[in-house]
């Protein structure tokens, strides 16, 4: 499934990059603050879709892009798993990345090895987009 613009009656969750999703963020980080919470955005990885070209599809970066523009509007700070992904993937190609895949064919969802790599890529900006946590990672 890629995201939609707006919900379609197959995905009525999806929300579109420009309103919705911008909306929820900003709700998520105020009700994050008020509950004393520091909020610390993730944008979503990228996706392993491939065309017939060899290049990868990249339908999330709008959802990408938009996390940025609320992390900068809030003062939130961002790490941007979406390009570190991205150039992960891409590096790997197709076959290599499938074999993070959570099950055959499965673009989206990661098998243990393929999230641990996802966690690497976060834990390897978290202490530089949150200096004061730094102290509490392991090197």
């Amino acid at each position: 499934m890629s995201p939609s613009a707006s919900p379609t009656p197959d995905h009525p969750e999806a929300t579109d990059a420009s309103t919705d999703y911008q909306t929820n963020l900003c709700r998520y980080i105020d009700d994050a603050r008020a509950a004393g919470a520091t909020p610390i955005l993730i944008t979503l990885m990228v996706r392993r879709m491939f065309g017939p070209d060899g290049k990868l599809q990249d339908g999330l970066e709008p959802y990408a892009e938009a996390m940025k523009r609320v992390g900068a509007a809030k003062s939130a700070p961002v790490i941007d798993l979406h390009a570190s992904s991205k150039a992960l993937v891409e590096s790997l190609g197709l076959k290599e990345s499938m074999k993070m895949a959570n099950k055959e064919g499965d673009y989206t969802h990661f098998n243990a090895a393929g999230a641990k790599a996802m966690a690497e890529l976060v834990m390897k900006e978290l202490p530089s987009v949150s200096p004061a946590l730094k102290k509490h990672l392991k090197s």
